[in-house]
């Protein structure tokens, strides 16, 4: 009773010797001292035996918890609901919000290969589009031609359109159908 009520917290702490009976007044009380002869509780016992009743103990934990208070065993503590939340929350968290940090990560990875590779094919095709163990295939750079200095192609003579159409074709600017459409122009075909 007295370490329900929070008198005592443990049986270790009273003393039986120092602990007495007293009868006053037609009641009988237990007053509970400690080693040092302090007083830690004054019980009645028709309090004592009200509270033991056993109506009370409904369930068998009822009675095991009683029973383990009169022996003095350390009696288990339930984690109460909002500590039950907090840890559930905290497990969750743990848990699922390292891997959304994974997930976040390696699509963040992936993005940066994305824009790696684009990258590599640009360099490539930058490159002459060439077959694996070629080196950068040489292009002839354009030239940009300002007209004002050329003559028009309509001054040319058709034999020199000619030969500047067979230099283009041997520089692989134009293909041989581009080469034919050109040449029946030139011609006047």
């Amino acid at each position: 009773m007295a370490i329900r009520r929070g008198h005592v917290k443990a049986l270790s702490d009273v003393s039986e010797e120092k602990s007495e009976e007293v009868f006053e007044k037609g009641t009988t009380e237990l007053i509970l001292r400690d080693h040092s002869d302090n007083s830690l509780a004054r019980l009645d016992y028709a309090d004592i035996c009200g509270s033991f009743a056993p109506s009370e103990y409904e369930t068998n934990q009822d009675k095991a918890i009683a029973w383990a208070y009169s022996m003095g065993y350390d009696i288990p503590q339930k984690i109460d609901g909002c500590s039950q939340g907090c840890l559930v929350t905290i497990g969750l968290f743990i848990f699922v919000f390292p891997g959304v940090l994974i997930l976040v990560w390696l699509m963040i990875k992936n993005n940066q290969y994305e824009r790696d590779m684009s990258a590599l094919i640009s360099k490539w095709v930058d490159a002459g589009r060439p077959e694996p163990g070629e080196g950068i295939k040489q292009e002839t750079p354009l030239v940009q031609i300002d007209e004002s200095t050329e003559t028009p192609a309509a001054a040319l003579s058709t034999e020199e359109r000619l030969k500047e159409l067979n230099s283009m074709k041997e520089k692989g600017f134009i293909n041989d159908e581009e080469y034919e459409t050109l040449r029946k122009k030139a011609l006047g075909l």
